[in-house]
């Protein structure tokens, strides 16, 4: 993705530029067209657009005559693989001159979104925060405060901490428990939405998680792993999710493309266990139809308070039954809770997928 796809939203129309716009924007010409003239942004968005970390810095500083009104401030994948926000170029060659020495700068990260004084919503990638001792966290967390409503952490496979060499560039480092805790104290609303993409172990997992994390929203999008080189442990996480985050998790949204492991027992524990969630997506095979009988059966009763339920299954791969006898058997099912449903005002959405 290039620079060209960045936004922003503002209370008024953007100021007309005094010379033609390029087709495709580098962050210079961003930063010398587009935020520093604005203010009054709301929210700005620089995923994905693999930038050095001067350059992302460059721009969130020019935000600084938007910093009474941005709201909302995002950055996925917004720096190069070796260009960690945290992180820094000395210049300074040593040896072969193949080794740069880089020196950490965690103020100036903080600095340059520490000054949006309006900011709500935060969304970054796990590792563009995470420090040994979680003092980047506990200085926002005094920072921005009592409006700080929404941390959209990403969680990616090349940045899990403990095992990615913290030398590389970005990721390595795990928050601890405790910063979590402090950070709760000077921000009481703040809620948690961790989005793991091509993580699915469990052993992963627990290298984010921590038992006082404030967790909302747990998001997780597996690949299709054909070598099945490890277990996963799903039904671990899930465990986990429900014993750790009762009070707190209101989302969960899970994309399993054919996965191999058989959860449906801790698929019908988790409504009940979870008492906060209200919606819950999933993509992927959940194998007993007596598993999707039970969790609809679970909100009827009233045994939850999920309000919006939503399949997309997928063909399990080891059913005896032919497909289009599942496929009947599990609409059948769908128009059975269907009708009791829409009486309670739950949404309910369901498809399945023979192919």
């Amino acid at each position: 993705m290039d620079a060209s796809t960045a936004c922003c939203t503002c209370t008024e129309p953007l100021e007309r530029v005094t010379h033609p716009v390029p087709v495709e924007w580098d962050a210079d010409n961003m930063i010398k067209h587009f935020p520093s003239q604005q203010r009054r942004i709301e929210s700005f968005c620089i995923d994905g657009l693999g930038l050095s970390r001067k350059e992302g810095l460059r721009l969130v500083t020019a935000l600084f005559n938007s910093r009474k009104t941005v709201t909302h401030f995002y950055c996925w994948r917004a720096f190069k693989r070796t260009e960690g926000p945290l992180l820094v170029d000395t210049g300074h060659l040593a040896g072969s001159g193949l080794y740069k020495d880089r020196v950490p700068r965690k103020q100036d990260w903080f600095t340059a979104i520490g000054c949006l004084d309006a900011l709500t919503t935060l969304s970054m990638n796990y590792a563009y925060l995470a420090t040994p001792d979680g003092d980047l966290l506990i200085a926002f967390s005094k920072k921005i405060g009592l409006h700080w409503h929404w941390l959209q952490l990403l969680c990616l496979p090349e940045e899990i901490p403990k095992i990615t060499d913290p030398g590389d560039g970005v990721g390595g480092y795990a928050i601890p428990d405790l910063a979590w805790m402090e950070a709760k104290l000077w921000a009481p609303c703040l809620k948690v939405q961790f989005v793991f993409v091509g993580i699915p172990e469990h052993e992963k997992h627990t290298k984010f998680l921590t038992k006082h994390t404030p967790v909302h929203s747990f998001v997780m999008s597996t690949d299709i792993d054909l070598q099945f080189r490890q277990p996963w442990y799903l039904g671990c996480t899930m465990k986990m999710i429900w014993t750790w985050y009762p009070k707190t998790l209101v989302y969960i949204y899970l994309q399993l493309w054919h996965h191999r492991e058989i959860f449906d027992t801790e698929l019908k524990k988790l409504f009940p266990l979870v008492p906060k969630l209200r919606v819950f997506e999933f993509v992927g095979e959940i194998r007993r139809i007596e598993t999707l009988c039970a969790m609809c059966g679970q909100i009827r009763d009233e045994e939850c308070k999920v309000n919006y339920l939503s399949f997309q299954l997928q063909y399990p791969i080891a059913d005896q039954r032919g497909r289009e006898e599942w496929k009947s058997d599990i609409d059948g099912l769908i128009n059975c809770f269907r009708d009791t449903f829409k009486e309670m005002n739950v949404k309910f959405e369901g498809d399945v997928y023979v192919q």
